[in-house]
């Protein structure tokens, strides 16, 4: 299976993110973040929001960002863990990362199948944070059952 399988299938559904009730749920869930992400730090100096590309090779310096805020992408990373390291590395010490994604036990048949190997439960997730050098992650429920967040700090 093609290592880009999963950014061509968000790619194809992206466009109804914006309509309708997925529309809805995708806006509720966008505003939520942001909340988390600005409770402690309601105006950060330097934030990495709305960059496109890959999250594997982000296009930044060391050390670029106070804040990276990632919503409902995680899932789609091609290598999680390499994206979660270049989070890492374009924050300042002392930033803080938000990760909102797909994290839930009801998740674990799937990770037989399709998404074997994917962080989709806190369990595995907090392990990639760790090796990627963040601290002190805090799960946060975000939405119904199946939407998380972690916040960890560098």
């Amino acid at each position: 299976m093609p290592r880009d399988r999963d950014v061509a299938a968000f790619a194809k559904r992206a466009g109804g993110y914006e309509e309708g009730w997925l529309g809805r749920l995708h806006h509720e869930i966008a505003d939520r973040s942001a909340d988390l992400a600005l409770a402690p730090v309601p105006a950060p100096r330097r934030v990495a929001r709305f960059q496109a590309g890959a999250a594997e090779h982000l296009p930044e310096p060391d050390g670029a960002f106070d804040l990276v805020v990632s919503t409902t992408s995680f899932d789609h990373w091609a290598d999680q863990q390499s994206g979660l390291r270049e989070c890492a590395r374009v924050m300042a010490p002392g930033g803080r990362l938000v990760l909102v994604g797909q994290f839930s036990p009801l998740y674990l048949p799937t990770l037989i199948g399709s998404r074997r190997g994917k962080a989709r439960t806190r369990r595995r997730a907090t392990r990639l944070l760790i090796r990627a050098g963040f601290r002190s992650p805090e799960w946060h429920a975000l939405y119904a059952v199946i939407i998380g967040a972690v916040t960890a700090s560098r």
